[in-house]
Order: C-alpha cells, then structure tokens, then sequence
C-alpha cells in the first residue's frame, strides 16, 4: 500500500506567519501542521517548548483544509504543510509573512503486510495486491505524489482498479493498519 511518510529533519520552526496581523508576541504559538506529522511535531513541539520556553499548540489536519481554514482567518502562527501548493494559496491571499522555508522532506514507502515481499513497484501488478491505499491526491500532497510516482512509473493505469483513496496519510494508515 502506497502512502507518502514524512521523515523528521528539523528539530527548530521556522516562523512563517499565516495570519491576517502581525504574528502575537504571547507565550503561545498556534502551528497548523499536516496530520501526517503527528508523530514528528510531537517531538518538535516537547523540544521547542523546553528551549524556548513558549507554549506551542498544534491543530493536525489536511493540508488543503488547513490551508482554506487560513484563508478564511483562522489564526496560524506556523503552516506546515505536506506539500508546496498550499503555500501559493496563502501567498496568492497575502498571508504568508518572509519567505517560506523548506523544513522537512518527503519519502514514498509501500506498507504491507508482513507476509508479502516487495522488491519493486511493478509489484504492485501482482494478484497479490488487491487493494492499494493512496491519500486522495485532490486533497492531500502524498496522495499526489503517490500518483505522480505511480504515473511516472507507467504503473497507474494498470493499478487504477485497485486503489482506494483514503482523505489523507493517517486515514490511509488506518486502512493499513485495520486490514481494510
């Protein structure tokens, strides 16, 4: 199954405010981060709040739903994404305060289950593949991604009957993880 995993590489934020104001000079930091960072913010986050001592808070969610959240005035300190586009949303509305910084990078892995052997992505063409999992690529960057690596490896239209979209990476992860 096919999901995009966010590996961690930065144990700092990079402000880059998304707020209609000048970002707050509280304790407090709002960061709308990608739900497929749960795992690597957390360990951000309890690091960052023992150095800084600043409170951070984090609101996980879709990328694209984050963003239109911004657009539509929520107040976000930080915006991490899991992908660019969002990022020329809020610039396109004025919201994005410097210059955005890349902090993280991305990586494709195929999760299975144990007993199935993968040695490459012409793989996936195998009976042994009934259902492939990939975050719906209109809605969240792995997903697209996915696809983009599918199509580049000419393996898209093939697979196409056997992908199920989850809404984003962790819903996708669910499906894994509950056998579905």
């Amino acid at each position: 199954i096919l999901i995009l995993s966010v590996i961690y590489m930065a144990i700092s934020f990079i402000q880059v405010g998304c707020t209609n104001a000048e970002p707050s000079s509280d304790k407090t930091i709002l960061v709308f981060a990608a739900v497929s960072l749960v795992e690597s913010m957390s360990k951000i986050e309890t690091k960052f709040e023992e150095q800084y001592d600043v409170n951070v808070s984090v609101n996980f969610g879709g990328s694209q739903m984050l963003a239109q959240q911004i657009i539509r005035g929520a107040p976000a300190d930080i915006f991490i994404p899991a992908g660019n586009f969002q990022i020329s949303d809020l610039q396109a509305h004025d919201l994005v305060y410097g210059e955005p910084t890349n902090i993280l990078r991305n990586q494709l892995v195929i999760i299975s289950r144990p007993e199935i052997n993968i040695s490459s992505l012409n793989d996936l063409r195998s009976d042994q593949f009934r259902k492939i999992a990939i975050a719906n690529p209109q809605l969240a960057p792995a997903g697209n991604y996915a696809q983009e690596a599918l199509k580049q490896a000419g393996l898209w239209e093939s697979i196409r009957e056997k992908i199920i979209l989850g809404i984003d990476v962790r819903a996708t992860l669910g499906y894994v993880e509950s056998g579905n």
